[in-house]
């Protein structure tokens, strides 16, 4: 099965280590090891964070953006070009970010909410 992670923040990972981003890396590792294929989708630096993820079946999809609205509009349209790669799209859930899921259905993808 191949899942697309929409992570919604253009400093997702580049803040640093925190329980946000040691939960998206458990969750992704969770995915890999039932032989998901994972497509991570978020501002970058997930692998100069976590370089233990770097697997084959992991794509991250880093998204430039310098205020948050500019880097929701551009994550939509590249997960929306990407759209029939992935079965499911795994949305964690953010306020800001939460207006795409509309988007998402208007554009027939399949997605569900992450809440932690």
């Amino acid at each position: 099965m191949n899942i697309a992670y929409d992570l919604p923040r253009n400093d997702f990972f580049t803040c640093g280590y925190s329980g946000r981003t040691s939960h998206a890396n458990g969750f992704i590792d969770g995915l890999l090891k039932n032989n998901c294929k994972v497509s991570v989708f978020s501002g970058g630096g997930m692998k100069e964070l976590y370089p233990a993820i770097v697997n084959p079946n992991v794509t991250e999809h880093s998204i430039a953006g310098n205020s948050q609205f500019i880097f929701l509009i551009r994550l939509f349209f590249k997960i929306l070009s990407k759209k029939g790669s992935f079965d499911y799209l795994v949305i964690r859930y953010s306020v800001l970010g939460s207006w795409l899921s509309f988007l998402f259905r208007l554009a027939g993808i399949r997605f569900i909410y992450e809440v932690n």
